[in-house]
């Protein structure tokens, strides 16, 4: 009698184990972070295939990210809002208490509808989008769950508005004062004089295109980053797409989660403060290079120097100071060593499937300065532009850290 009441015990133990796992089973498999890493791809190719430039793609990451974690918090009590600290950025809709929710599943649904948004090419995203639903409902998950999270993740996205590069400084920032809080010191003064100080700084990157080393060739086409090449050989002329500038470090995010095996919602919060700050830092950038409107090295080589000068990389239809890859890497390091620690080494495999190798590095900070120092070595920019540059993006990463907080007070970032 005793063993036939055990066994009955064990048989219902085993159906509830059953059940719960049941239950469990969708969750567990909706929330690997997977879906949100792959979407995030899935819009940066868009990016690269639309040629976006630089700051408007920065534009897309970063709105795009909010939504994603506004909706991700939801699933883990340690993460907060950032609503009340981004400007513009209020209240934003809550979950209805006591039901199920699929957070993750609403997050990737508000960062693909603000992908799908922003870019031009929705069919592509639609494409996407059709297929990584299916793979959600092949998690088992309830058909209710299903319809009130795609319902709370179309809620969540924040309004955004059209922008236009020439006039990046006028777009909200989403940290940041205003525009013009991290100025750096003007540019060196324009000369033509083979004595000055101007003409100093052109020469030593005139002399160090001539002279570069193949490693040092292999690093600016690494750190190119230009949306759009025209490349003219012979007679014959093609263009080439590449990831841009953000889109690499948002590529660099996703290595590092990866590694530290991050869960849902913190890759979603790294993909958002990364986002912050790579938005505000071109937003500070582009503020200065249409203040000081500073002539490209390409344009001032060929007319006082030489004519027939051509640096190893295409140069942007932008003004020159300060470098946007300086800024934006070192906002980006600076966030990123917040996130994940100091002495962080890791692989960046970002441009291998544009046909070049991957590297490696000790630190994030470590990659932004290589990324700096590349635009020397791309002919790109003068030296200021790059140590400038450096020291506005540090700043300006430091500020964001200090007055956004995406954890409680007594949890830590690591």
């Amino acid at each position: 009698m005793l063993m036939k009441n055990v066994l009955l015990f064990i048989g219902v133990v085993i159906v509830l184990v059953a059940c719960s796992g049941d239950n469990g089973e969708w969750r567990v498999k909706s929330e690997n972070p997977e879906f949100l890493h792959r979407s995030v791809k899935q819009v940066t190719d868009v990016i690269v295939h639309d040629i976006f430039s630089p700051p408007v793609a920065s534009r897309i990451y970063g709105y795009m990210s909010i939504a994603a974690y506004e909706a991700a918090l939801h699933q883990d009590a340690k993460y907060i809002s950032l609503a009340g600290q981004l400007k513009g950025l209020e209240s934003l809709p809550q979950p209805e208490p006591g039901a199920t929710y699929s957070f993750s599943l609403a997050s990737v649904q508000a960062a693909l509808k603000v992908g799908r948004t922003l870019v031009f090419s929705e069919d592509k995203m639609d494409v996407f989008y059709n297929s990584i639903m299916q793979e959600y409902r092949d998690t088992g998950i309830p058909d209710d769950v299903f319809d009130r999270s795609i319902e709370f993740g179309n809620e969540v996205p924040p309004a955004y508005m059209d922008a236009v590069e020439p006039h990046w400084n006028k777009i909200r920032t989403f940290v940041l004062d205003s525009a013009q809080q991290f100025k750096p010191a003007p540019p060196t003064p324009f000369s033509t004089d083979k004595n000055s100080q101007f003409y100093k700084e052109a020469i030593e990157i005139y002399e160090m295109g001539n002279t570069l080393t193949s490693e040092q060739r292999e690093i600016a086409f690494f750190w190119d980053c230009n949306p759009f090449m025209m490349n003219v050989k012979g007679h014959v002329m093609f263009a080439t797409k590449k990831i841009s500038p953000g889109g690499h470090w948002i590529n660099i995010t996703n290595v590092a989660c990866k590694k530290n095996k991050a869960d849902f919602t913190q890759s979603a919060e790294a993909y958002t403060r990364v986002s912050i700050a790579l938005m505000d830092a071109f937003i500070s950038c582009w503020d200065e290079k249409y203040r000081s409107k500073l002539i490209r090295l390409e344009t001032y080589i060929n007319q006082y120097i030489d004519e027939d000068w051509v640096p190893v990389l295409h140069t942007p239809p932008f003004p020159e100071y300060t470098s946007g890859h300086s800024v934006i890497s070192a906002a980006s390091a600076v966030t990123l060593t917040d996130l994940f620690g100091d002495n962080f080494a890791f692989t960046d495999s970002t441009e291998v499937e544009f046909g070049l190798t991957a590297r490696s590095f000790k630190s994030f900070i470590e990659a932004s300065e290589e990324a700096a120092i590349s635009r020397m070595y791309g002919g790109i920019h003068y030296r200021p532009a790059v140590y400038d540059g450096v020291n506005e993006g540090r700043a300006l990463g430091s500020y964001i850290l200090q007055n956004i907080k995406t954890r409680k007070e007594n949890t830590a970032l690591k």
